[in-house]
């Protein structure tokens, strides 16, 4: 129990550092991308030093949770694993990290080149299988969790229609109620505190993605509401 909770911790936690870490941080940089600019960097400058200072508090609380086993020996089988997980290709394995190592620097690069990272993304894995496995290119296109994708596109429609129905308008004049009802030199805390706390509860009982696709475009609707004292808008909220 201890490593499968510790592998959710970090792995949710470290993936809100990237852009590509997690499906949400994807939605919220395609939302934002045309009319905040928001791209790869920004999401590591402003995410990177939130993440790497919570990381000793998780370590703690891990630690006072399951003491007991860290007192016990667990005994690796490092020969059968590095056989069993050998690799076969050093070749392909080496065209592959070229790739790879190519793809990041490009997307850490886009502030320059302009270059929307979805496309660095989709060129990398084109190049990747062409370089890598270009006899065999059903079995990479079977591999693609194509459930996954069509997942993703139904969001955006269902998300899009309750725009069109005025759903998301009414969420967003609700917490603008809210935070209006208080003095102007708190009005950013008020707002800061709703997105935060309303994030934690909600995502808890509905999947992440589709929270993300509903916030995101109330958000907006609160930083650029002039009758607000907010002083943010959508890009220093990342």
């Amino acid at each position: 129990m201890p490593f499968v909770l510790a592998e959710s911790f970090f792995a949710n936690i470290g993936g809100t550092m990237t852009m590509v870490g997690d499906p949400p941080n994807l939605i919220i940089q395609a939302e934002l991308r045309d009319s905040e600019g928001v791209d790869f960097l920004d999401f590591i400058v402003n995410l990177a030093p939130p993440i790497l200072i919570s990381f000793p508090f998780l370590f703690g609380l891990m630690y006072l949770q399951f003491r007991e086993h860290f007192q016990v020996k667990v005994v690796l089988e490092a020969e059968k694993w590095s056989k069993e997980y050998n690799v076969t290709n050093r070749p392909r394995f080496q065209k592959v990290i070229m790739v790879l190592l190519t793809t990041m620097l490009l997307m850490f690069l886009s502030p320059v080149h302009g270059l929307d990272s979805a496309w660095i993304a989709l060129i990398g894995a084109v190049v990747m299988i062409l370089s890598s496995t270009p006899r065999e290119l059903h079995k990479a296109m079977e591999s693609i969790e194509w459930d996954t994708l069509i997942y993703l596109a139904s969001l955006f429609v269902m998300i899009e229609v309750c725009s069109q129905l005025r759903l998301i308008a009414v969420i967003g004049e609700a917490l603008q109620y809210m935070i209006a009802s208080v003095e102007p030199s708190r009005q950013l805390a008020v707002a800061l505190l709703l997105i935060l706390w309303v994030s934690a509860l909600v995502s808890s009982c509905l999947d992440n993605t589709a929270y993300t696709l509903t916030m995101i475009k109330v958000v907006q609707l609160l930083a650029d509401d002039p009758t607000l004292k907010l002083p943010v808008h959508t890009k220093s909220l990342l």
